[in-house]
Formats: C-alpha cells, structure tokens, sequence
C-alpha cells in the first residue's frame, strides 16, 4: 500500500537515523575493508576519502532515498517520462521483495532496490508478484515484535 507519506517503523529496536544496526554494522565492516584494500593497492588517503564518499553517498541515495520512494504514491519518477518505465519496474520487483515471505517470515527474493542484477547473479530474483503469505506475515510479526 503507498502512501503520500513514509513512515519509517524500526519498532523497538536500535537504530540510528532509520537505519538498524543489522544494516549500520556491516556497513562500516566493508567500509572499513574497502578502505584497507584501497590502502594495500596504493591509493592515497586523498583518493581513498573521495572513493568512500561516493560509496558512502550513492548507499545513501539507494537507501535513504529511492528506498523511501518506491513505498510512497505520486512521485515526481512517475512524472518523468524518461525514468518512469524503469522506476514502475523497480517499484514492482521491490514489491515483490515484501510480498514474497517465507512461512518463517523473511523475505528472501529481489533484494536490489534499483537494479536487479546482483539478484539474477545470486538466483534470488523472482519475476512475478504472488499472493501474500499470510503465515508469514504473522511469522514475521512474531519475528521483529511488531505491534498489529
């Protein structure tokens, strides 16, 4: 369901800015290693900072931005006649990321918010929106104690 709005739900768990820790830890753990081999292949610490930031800025621009826009309705993508067909098809494979749940409650298909090309690599895109498991809803608010 879009709305005009979106609200961000973390629950009751830890988080900075939105962001949980099961994402906030492995970020800085490949930061971290991509900032080392950098560092081992001779870049300066110049280039290094510079290629950090363009990672650090084009994650942020996936997924605290697109993200966001994918779960709201009357966006200015859908307006713009040269991204539309592809944001519409963004949009459908990540709702087919929420709505493909396993009867344990984790969604485990489409995972590239933008592009699915890491999906098609590691065989977890899947083409078509089925109907909702509803067992692996309530799996999955059992899971992460989100109140109904």
């Amino acid at each position: 369901m879009r709305t005009k709005e979106y609200v961000q739900d973390t629950g009751a768990h830890l988080h900075v800015a939105g962001i949980g820790l099961e994402w906030l830890i492995p970020v800085i753990v490949l930061i971290a290693a991509t900032a080392l081999g950098e560092w081992a292949i001779g870049l300066t610490w110049l280039e290094i900072l510079g290629s950090e930031a363009i990672l650090i800025s084009y994650s942020i621009f996936l997924f605290g931005y697109l993200h966001d826009r994918m779960h709201l309705k009357n966006i200015w993508f859908l307006r713009n006649p040269l991204l539309k067909k592809w944001f519409l098809k963004a949009r459908r494979n990540h709702d087919i990321h929420h709505n493909h749940i396993t009867d344990e409650g984790l969604m485990k298909k489409n995972f590239g918010i933008a592009f699915p090309l890491y999906d098609h690599f590691f065989g977890t895109y899947h083409p078509r929106l089925e109907r909702l498991n509803r067992q692996g809803v309530e799996a999955a608010y059992d899971r992460y104690d989100i109140s109904r």
